[in-house]
């Protein structure tokens, strides 16, 4: 056993765990066989998992375990509903207090606290240029929250947090693009291994790439941002506003599984919004494709569960355009069928964060 083996048994950090051997098994001599694995309940940490739906705060330990949670739900889609920078801190700083108390834990226990959510952010920095959450433009959130709580703290893309759980979950792609399709736009590109981020570790943007100057007006102030085709408030809508009656009035869930249900039925009006919007993901990937040369494509989240309509337009998108001719037949498109993946990478990140 290693000087740094005993020093982590020691602090509790990691504990032995026995391995019986049966009695068929012939028995070596010297020591008994004993696993090692990381001690339960220690180093605990809180991850923020915010959309513009809700809030979800997690008490979790150094295992990837949730040992508690909060949820918060709220509509920030409406500029008016955004965020102070000030108010956001406060609720970060009471949930912390909240979660912390329930499981006899104080402030100074955890180890850090990490934010993941939309927007142009810094991950390096903890700076925010803008996000549909805040009110505020170009602030440090990290700066913020630490000095609200005293807890180091550090912010992630979901889009980030998403590459980084399919990673694992597809290692044998050195290279891929990961689009992370929910109630936003993201969009992670994983090169020979390594997530590319721009200056201070921001995520790369797709959001805001225009697809039609006489598209629909988005939250931004622009018209035709891929944001406004891609997005299941983007779908939903569209199909609300031309038949009303045509979804129930129930979860996002429910409403996305009425227009799967639709599309076996051949719904024309749901036809077109699905296959509209794989065309506008063409349009975004062929982009990528042609800039990176990247031949694998990974869809996830809410809305890959109209994987097969989508792969088919952006297949004919691609062989349709003869600068992106090469990238039709060569191109994988999958799909992760686990719309958690975000959230799990936030959790895996967050103890990646600091050094035991």
């Amino acid at each position: 056993m290693t000087k740094i083996t005993q020093q982590l048994l020691n602090d509790g950090i990691i504990e032995e765990v026995d391995v019986t051997q049966s009695s068929s098994q012939p028995r070596s001599g010297g020591r008994p066989q004993t696993l090692l694995q990381l001690t339960p309940r220690v180093n605990h940490s809180l991850c923020f998992y915010v959309s513009t739906e809700n809030i979800c705060g997690n008490l979790i330990d150094q295992t990837n375990t949730i040992i508690d949670a909060y949820q918060q739900t709220w509509d920030l889609t409406q500029p008016e509903n955004a965020l102070s920078v000030e108010r956001f801190v406060d609720l970060i700083k009471n949930i912390a207090i909240q979660l912390c108390g329930r499981n006899q834990l104080v402030l100074t226990d955890i180890k850090i606290i990490t934010v993941a959510t939309q927007g142009k952010l810094a991950q390096a920095s903890g700076n925010v240029f803008y996000s549909q959450l805040f009110k505020d433009k170009h602030f440090n959130l990290t700066a913020a929250i630490t000095a609200a709580t005293g807890v180091e703290s550090k912010i992630f893309n979901i889009a980030y947090c998403s590459s980084h759980r399919i990673q694992q979950l597809y290692p044998q792609h050195d290279s891929f693009i990961a689009v992370l399709l929910g109630y936003g736009v993201g969009v992670g590109i994983v090169i020979d291994k390594q997530i590319i981020l721009g200056p201070e570790g921001t995520a790369p943007e797709i959001s805001h790439v225009t697809y039609s100057e006489h598209g629909p007006l988005c939250y931004c102030g622009a018209r035709g941002c891929a944001e406004t085709y891609l997005t299941y408030h983007a779908i939903l809508g569209k199909i609300a506003r031309s038949e009303p009656r045509l979804l129930p009035d129930d979860s996002i869930m429910k409403q996305l599984e009425q227009i799967n249900l639709e599309l076996s039925r051949h719904n024309t009006l749901c036809e077109q919004v699905i296959r509209e919007a794989g065309r506008v993901l063409g349009h975004v990937l062929s982009q990528l494709i042609t800039i990176f040369n990247i031949k694998t494509i990974i869809l996830n989240g809410e809305v890959s569960v109209f994987y097969p309509l989508l792969k088919e337009e952006i297949d004919a998108y691609l062989s349709g355009h003869s600068d992106y001719r090469y990238g039709a037949g060569s191109t994988h498109i999958l799909r992760e069928p686990d719309d958690n993946v975000a959230f799990l990478g936030l959790i895996e990140l967050t103890n990646e964060s600091y050094l035991v």
